[in-house]
């Protein structure tokens, strides 16, 4: 937390010793309310989205003159620097390698060995670490199999957590931090120790779902668009089927900072308009209580389109499972970028992989 009473006067409010010895000005939580009472008759922005409500008592009892407006810290921090975005795109293309070995060695092992979904997370940390420029995981990886993909926010726990066994859908929330930039993905994948293909109502409703993701992916609309906006415009297909789900469709994602971050987002109380620089997530999903659970997530590049407009740059870099799709629920618009997608993916990963991946990836790849 920090104050700026005076153009030019920082002071953080901190007990962290560290921000004092760079010369800083700082104040401890201990000492906030007699600092804030020392402000007496000056007038004060505050942002209430992020105030404490204590503090905010400390204030109106200095006696300042309050006034509630957004943090501009905060706007200029969500449009990302062409360096930021830049890094961006080289931690997707390392996170890409990572979940390419990930994916090929699940794919073969995972089910024969009836793995945890605990053991699936600290696999996946384990070939995201293989990277030098690994920092940590970007969030608590969400593994989730069968009915568990249906809990939005699941944690798996050692000791209640399923094994891959059987058939069923997988659905894995997981992301990074690098030095160069963030990553957030979500896919699902549908296994089977028998072989047997995944039933025609699950494709068409994780079909429905791409057709949503591949929706929002293709827009172009005008600059200051709110989330609102295009989060009708992402649930489109679903609707027309009586399809929804209750989480937001995408939020804003910061630098390797919070993998959460305001103030964009793209959900029914998203009132912010985009520009370009902002990243978001893309997120689609539904969700059947005690069945499974289907979202298709990638990280978006808010980036120019014509004089006005702007459009989104995908920058995930790792395919869609190829068993979960059918052509009949998608546009020829969606296949079009499906494939052209698909195509970039395996032309920037293929070189960094090692030939018993890359072909898995070209097979996952291969035009629908």
């Amino acid at each position: 937390m920090g104050s700026c009473p005076q153009v030019g006067q920082l002071t953080f409010v901190t007990d962290n010793s560290q921000i004092a010895e760079q010369g800083y000005a700082c104040v401890g939580w201990t000492e906030l309310e007699k600092y804030l009472a020392s402000l007496k008759g000056q007038a004060i922005a505050y942002d209430p989205t992020s105030l404490p409500v204590a503090v905010h008592g400390y204030l109106r009892q200095a006696g300042v003159n309050l006034s509630a407006e957004p943090d501009p810290l905060v706007a200029r921090k969500a449009c990302k620097t062409m360096a930021e975005v830049d890094g961006f795109r080289q931690a997707h293309l390392l996170d890409g390698v990572a979940l390419s070995r990930f994916f090929c060695w699940l794919e073969t092992k995972a089910v024969r060995a009836q793995l945890h979904e605990v053991e699936l997370a600290k696999e996946l940390s384990c070939y995201r670490a293989a990277s030098e420029t690994y920092i940590c995981d970007s969030f608590a990886t969400i593994v989730g199999w069968r009915d568990h993909g249906a809990i939005v926010h699941y944690r798996a726990q050692a000791g209640q957590d399923y094994t891959l066994s059987g058939d069923g859908v997988l659905l894995l929330d997981s992301g990074a931090h690098y030095r160069c930039g963030t990553t957030d993905i979500t896919r699902t994948f549908y296994f089977s120790e028998a072989g047997q293909p995944a039933d025609a109502e699950l494709v068409r409703k994780a079909s429905l779902v791409l057709a949503a993701h591949c929706q929002l992916a293709l827009a172009v609309f005008p600059t200051d668009t709110n989330g609102v906006q295009l989060d009708a415009i992402c649930r489109s297909p679903l609707w027309a089927e009586g399809l929804d789900f209750g989480h937001g469709t995408g939020h804003g994602v910061g630098h390797i900072l919070n993998v959460h971050e305001g103030p964009v987002s793209i959900s029914k109380r998203g009132q912010i308009g985009l520009k370009k620089g902002h990243i978001l997530s893309n997120e689609p999903g539904y969700y059947e209580e005690g069945q499974f659970g289907i979202r298709h997530e990638t990280l978006v590049h808010v980036t120019a389109a014509h004089e006005g407009y702007l459009k989104f740059e995908t920058l995930t870099c790792f395919p869609f499972d190829r068993q979960l799709i059918d052509k009949a629920y998608l546009s020829s618009e969606h296949i079009a970028w499906l494939n052209a997608y698909h195509h970039s993916v395996y032309e920037r990963l293929a070189p960094h992989l090692e030939t018993d991946v890359r072909l898995w990836l070209a097979d996952r790849c291969a035009p629908l």
